[in-house]
């Protein structure tokens, strides 16, 4: 037994995981081990592994992202993702270089049993909900709301989101918004129509998720009305927003993209 722990001691991947201060500057780095992996999420630039780690000397079990190659930017990533928590917009609370991979070590949100998908990505959580698609989500009008406030504040930072960076998260009937891709978030300031850029990216994910995992009522339809409300009740944000245009081209994105 004492080589059999040898030979895997030997085997276990050791790396060191950076995270960044307030003032974007290194902070002390710890050893990480990597126990085990296994796949459950791939892209076309990498892919995610649930990973049982050893930081330390306390056992964890973190997401790893490993990027294809040089496809990905591991510290504009870390820049970025302290750049969304100062704002306040929900993503990751853990998100880490590691060192020397091109890779990040992060949290693993379904760790607590919940479902994790996106718009244009597999994993193993989609390909479950694509067999048992949602039928309940019991807290709609806090999702919706959560999301109009994340979009908000990604557009008054000057973020052009991309409709990928944005997950959904289903647990006990209820679903939450993440973003999580930071490849697809893009500083832009000379963009006039941001906001609307914005609205259309978030409605087409909507349509997107509702054609493979969403068998509840009418997902974007209910976020459409809601943002309609928010309209006809003058909120300043929407004041000036042509809703109905962005609703037909992301419908018309969607449908290009499903061949209906």
């Amino acid at each position: 037994m004492e080589i059999v722990r040898f030979l895997r001691e030997k085997l276990v991947t050791k790396n060191k995981a950076i995270g960044l201060d307030e003032k974007l500057q290194l902070t002390k780095s710890s050893l990480v081990k990597v126990l085990s992996k296994e796949k459950i999420w791939w892209w076309k630039y990498g892919t995610i592994y649930d990973s049982k780690v050893k930081v330390w000397k306390k056992h964890r079990r973190f997401a790893i992202k490993k990027f294809i190659d040089q496809q990905g930017d591991p510290d504009k990533s870390v820049l970025i993702h302290k750049q969304l928590k100062d704002i306040w917009v929900p993503t990751w609370t853990t998100y880490r270089k590691l060192i020397p991979n091109n890779s990040l070590l992060m949290t693993l949100g379904n760790k607590d049993g919940s479902y994790l998908f996106s718009a244009n990505n597999s994993s193993l959580d989609s390909a479950s909900l694509k067999k048992n698609r949602i039928e309940k989500i019991d807290n709609i009008n806090a999702f919706y709301e959560s999301a109009y406030d994340t979009i908000k504040k990604l557009t008054i930072n000057n973020r052009d989101v991309f409709f990928d960076a944005y997950m959904f998260k289903y647990k006990d009937s209820k679903m939450d918004l993440i973003v999580w891709d930071f490849d697809n978030l893009k500083q832009n300031e000379e963009n006039e129509f941001l906001l609307e850029n914005n609205i259309y990216e978030f409605c087409y994910a909507l349509l997107r998720a509702r054609y493979h995992f969403v068998k509840w009522g009418n997902i974007f339809d209910g976020f459409a009305s809601f943002l309609r409300k928010k309209q006809k009740l003058w909120d300043p944000f929407l004041s000036k927003i042509d809703l109905n245009n962005i609703y037909n081209v992301a419908y018309r994105g969607f449908y290009i993209w499903s061949g209906k």
